[in-house]
């Protein structure tokens, strides 16, 4: 330094206040500025704890919701699965008031109806199970055959006592279509029957067959079923039947030994007057008394009559034990009414007919059919006087699968005390009748599997209707 220049001048008072106090703050700026790095250190590591300690609040919240979620919604995955595995003691224990607690007591309640259903189910299998085997063993110990058909015709159920009638095994025909019952019954009679079957019309019946069974001839009573469901469809038919043949032969044993009970007391009326009218004759003749002209005149004529009715009742029993077996071919039930029109055209101004017109074919004897009306006619005709009516209605039900046949008239009528006498053998009201001809009506009808009933008319008279099946 070769030279200094020095040169002082006086500042204002306030100049210098103002350098000192930027000096000062100046100071002050460099003495702060060296806490810049630790202050933003500190601030930084203040806002990471901040952070961290949010961060990890919010974790643990989340982690409390979650589980708040989460943990019943996996009791309730977990009740589920044991509940699939057939556990239905499982509960989920849990108490709270929001939709989630709902969900809970609603799945408990579910979990205790299904138990209880499932008990009832339980229940009801048992009971259906201990019916099965009861119903199993009636049926297998009855002592009439049951054949179970399903709607396409297989046989689902066969008992043992089917089995002994047809003379087979149950493997025979289970499973099969009900056809195969034809190779061990021959009845074409039957067969016809059982083809006309509509399930969805049918109901129920009841028919009497004669089959041949092994070579032999049975007769068999069928009781036929069409079974149903609630909803009233057809789920098959049920066969009841049974082998009468015995039945129908004691029956008929029974029968005779009533009839010659019956012969027997009916011959004994008569012969107490011829045996009177003789022993008059022989006493008179004896005495040599003048009237004995007129004595015999008058006994012979009571002998005459009482021969006559004896005659007239032999010649009835013998038409009784004469009637030849039911021999049935298909008929029409309109000839039969064309050929009593003409035996009974004298009477047409009081006997009138009325046939339907859409009646079927019938399996029926014809002659004995015919036999049996004209004993009914006659019979009407007998109480019936010059102005009263008979009426003969032919007609077909499609219902029950049956021809009608009604004869109606408005004579004396049927007391009510003598109905259920009316076709027993030797029963009549009737001045000089011998009681067997309603007899044979009815035989002739029952022996076509039919029926015959008797009822008043109106205002008076009486009603005998025929139902044939068809």
């Amino acid at each position: 330094i070769r030279s200094v220049l020095l040169f002082e001048e006086t500042l204002p008072r306030q100049f210098v206040v103002q350098a000192e106090k930027i000096k000062e703050d100046y100071e002050n700026f460099l003495s702060l500025y060296q806490w810049k790095i630790p202050l933003k250190t500190n601030y930084i590591l203040l806002m990471g704890f901040l952070s961290l300690l949010i961060i990890f609040a919010a974790l643990w919240v989340s982690l409390k919701i979650s589980n708040w979620i989460s943990v019943p919604i996996q009791k309730l995955a977990y009740a589920t699965e044991q509940i699939a595995r057939g556990d239905l003691d499982v509960r989920v224990e849990l108490k709270r008031d929001d939709e989630i607690g709902m969900l809970v007591d609603s799945f408990n309640r579910m979990v205790r109806e299904l138990k209880e259903i499932k008990l009832s189910l339980e229940n009801a299998y048992l009971e259906s199970d201990r019916r099965r085997v009861c119903f199993e063993n009636i049926v297998e110990n009855i002592d009439s055959g049951v054949v179970s058909v399903d709607e396409q015709g297989r046989v689902v159920t066969v008992n043992s006592t089917a089995c002994r009638i047809l003379g087979l095994k149950a493997g025979d025909l289970v499973n099969r279509g009900y056809e195969e019952v034809f190779n061990y019954i021959e009845s074409e009679e039957l067969r016809q029957y059982v083809k006309g079957i509509r399930l969805s019309e049918f109901g129920s019946a009841t028919k009497q067959f004669d089959v041949k069974i092994g070579g032999q001839m049975r007769v068999l009573k069928f009781f036929i079923s069409n079974l149903k469901d609630v909803q009233g469809h057809s789920l098959g038919l049920l066969v009841v039947f049974e082998d009468i043949t015995e039945l129908l032969k004691a029956q008929q044993a029974l029968a005779w030994q009533e009839v010659a009970r019956r012969m027997a007391h009916e011959i004994k009326n008569p012969l107490t007057p011829i045996k009177l009218s003789a022993e008059r004759i022989l006493k008179k003749w004896r005495r040599g008394d003048d009237d004995i002209g007129a004595v015999v005149e008058g006994a012979t004529n009571t002998i005459i009559k009482e021969v006559e009715q004896l005659q007239r009742m032999v010649n009835e029993f013998s038409r009784l034990g004469r009637l030849p077996q039911i021999k049935k071919t298909v008929t029409r039930i309109e000839q039969i009414i064309e050929e009593l029109k003409h035996i009974y055209r004298d009477f047409e101004q009081r006997i009138s007919f009325e046939i339907d017109g859409s009646i079927p074919e019938v399996m029926l004897d014809r002659d004995q059919i015919k036999r049996a009306l004209m004993n009914l006619i006659d019979n009407a005709v007998a109480a019936t006087n010059g102005d009263e009516n008979i009426l003969i209605r032919v007609n077909y039900s499609e219902n029950s699968k049956q021809l009608i046949v009604v004869v109606a008239d408005n004579g004396i009528g049927v007391k009510e005390e003598d109905r259920d006498k009316l076709f027993l053998p030797y029963f009549s009201r009737k001045k000089g009748g011998t009681g067997l001809g309603l007899a044979i009506v009815h035989k002739i009808i029952t022996d076509h599997g039919g029926e015959i009933t008797v009822e008043d008319n109106q205002p008076k008279g009486t009603i005998f209707t025929i139902k044939l099946p068809v």
